[in-house]
């Protein structure tokens, strides 16, 4: 199927100005100035005159029909993507959790399963890795090959989500083989309760908690302290809410 977006301001990472799209199935084939395609036979014509045209944003960071200790998340992958495409986001990378006792391959399966059917947009998925013991760091490498090349630990959550340094420190080091990036949810678990506790009625969930509860940078640095001991590791924090934390993410990564 062909289509012409035809008469639209159009943005790019460099430019602005007004043209003429040509789209081949789902993909863009050209970009021109105006009447550029007007000679060519289209199935589809969009007159964008008055509205700007830009590239779909890429949400990297959804959770999606997300199982938790007491609720589940309130999207699936079908009001979740039909949101986020009236937004503008055409791709999320979501996040398929391991399970304790379960393989890794068996939760990209699983959230393979929710999706399936159900986005009305392109989709990829992050693993979170919570139980080494059932997937040895020799099953990221299954991962790498199925197209997942990103892992999340999380250092809060106790019996859920929740890993050691010493898991930390094996994603670290199997992921600088793979050549992968590891995210670090970082907090300061042992206090996550307390503050929660000072805080009746659920009002723990503030952003004053939540800068605590990130320790100002401290639990930021804690993945970066392992850093030294694994060769060309990649690995960022998927929360920096102080100022302290803001520079952090630089000292993990390789010079």
């Amino acid at each position: 199927m062909r289509t012409v977006i035809t008469n639209g301001r159009i943005i790019t990472a460099t430019d602005d100005f007004p043209g003429d799209i040509l789209i081949e199935g789902e993909q863009i084939a050209a970009i021109g100035s105006q009447g550029t395609f007007a000679s060519m036979q289209s199935d589809m014509v969009l007159d964008a005159r008055g509205k700007y045209v830009f590239p779909g944003a890429i949400d990297v960071h959804t959770h999606m029909e997300l199982p938790l200790p007491t609720t589940v998340a309130s999207d699936d992958f079908e009001t979740g993507t039909i949101a986020a495409a009236c937004g503008g986001t055409t791709s999320i990378i979501d996040f398929a959790n391991q399970q304790r006792g379960h393989s890794l391959a068996e939760a990209l399966q699983s959230w393979h399963t929710k999706a399936e059917g159900k986005a009305v947009i392109d989709y990829g998925f992050h693993i979170t890795i919570t139980d080494l013991a059932s997937a040895p760091e020799e099953a990221m490498d299954e991962m790498v090959a199925a197209g997942v090349t990103t892992f999340k630990l999380l250092m809060a959550y106790p019996g859920t989500f929740m890993v050691d340094d010493e898991t930390i420190y094996r994603v670290l080091r199997r992921s600088a083989r793979l050549g992968g990036l590891v995210m670090v949810q970082s907090y300061r678990p042992n206090l996550s309760c307390s503050y929660a506790s000072c805080y009746p009625g659920g009002r723990g969930c503030t952003a004053c908690y939540y800068a605590c509860n990130t320790g100002g940078g401290t639990t930021l640095r804690r993945p970066c302290q392992l850093r030294p001991f694994v060769a060309c590791c990649r690995c960022c924090s998927c929360e920096r809410s102080t100022s302290l934390g803001r520079d952090v993410p630089a000292i993990s990564l390789p010079g």
